[in-house]
């Protein structure tokens, strides 16, 4: 939403949404470059967890003359840095990789001469106004400095599998695509999510029906319609993500409750389904 609202807002119908590829990433190869003034493209998605695929669409830019602005809120912390700063535009979310929340950051081009948001007063050069968060800037760059770096996805994907073997009519979003080794978007069988997360919640587990940043939003998630999803197929949606911190057998307590929510929610329903446990 931080980028979606944003354009809309400053440039309306000039906004063209990119196509994706069957697996749910951006279709580098069917963007036309040389018809665009600028292009945003986030390297991993805040919902799904696909891998966008950043690299090849910043080489495009630079072909075509273009700026490129990555929304790296979700990489920085769980994969690699190399090459992030190269880009044009580059936006960090301090909280993802363990700093403090309400700080971020913007990497802009170095001649880049005047642009100020806020309006109202001359501080971080003249782009920024507003007196700086002091302790959260530090925070942040502490975070980053020691951000962890996982890539083994082993503990997510014996999450799913063993998800798909337990529960009916369970959908993995993205399956095929490449996606961050901590999140994980499933489409829930029979129940709305909201149903899901009180029940998950009784066990101490806290998972989300999509990004933390448009939580409480009523509506489609513009995410999932861009997949083809139908908003009764997205109102079964669960999203689960974990730290680095977090280990083979919390997974493994996870995919327990949710099988132990099914029964729970199936006995509230009067049904006598019986599933694997």
């Amino acid at each position: 939403p931080s980028v979606l609202e944003a354009a809309k807002y400053y440039f309306g119908d000039r906004v063209q949404w990119l196509p994706l590829s069957p697996d749910g990433s951006v279709a580098v190869e069917a963007i036309d470059y040389k018809k665009l003034a600028a292009v945003s493209v986030m390297a991993a998605n805040n919902e799904t967890g696909i891998l966008n695929q950043w690299e090849q669409i910043a080489a495009h830019c630079r072909t075509a003359g273009i700026p490129y602005h990555c929304d790296a809120s979700q990489w920085i912390g769980k994969l690699p840095l190399q090459g992030l700063s190269q880009r044009d535009y580059l936006t960090g979310c301090a909280h993802k990789f363990g700093g403090p929340k309400g700080v971020g950051f913007l990497l802009v081009p170095a001649e880049l001469a005047s642009f100020s948001l806020p309006l109202g007063g001359p501080q971080e050069g003249g782009h920024r106004a507003g007196t700086e968060n002091v302790a959260g800037v530090l925070g942040m760059v502490a975070a980053l400095k020691t951000a962890p770096v996982q890539e083994s996805p082993v503990y997510r994907d014996v999450f799913e599998a063993d998800l798909l073997k337990a529960l009916p009519n369970v959908e993995l979003i993205g399956a095929s695509a490449l996606r961050l080794w901590n999140t994980s978007l499933v489409l829930m069988p029979d129940y709305e999510n909201v149903r899901w997360i009180r029940a998950l919640e009784k066990q101490d587990f806290l998972v989300s029906s999509g990004s933390a940043c448009a939580s409480g939003k009523v509506g489609a998630s513009p995410v999932l319609s861009a997949m083809g999803i139908e908003s009764h197929a997205m109102r079964r949606s669960l999203r689960i993500s974990s730290g680095s911190h977090h280990k083979s057998s919390d997974w493994v307590a996870l995919l327990e409750a949710i099988k132990q929510s099914y029964v729970a929610l199936k006995a509230e329903t009067g049904s006598s389904s019986i599933i694997n446990l």
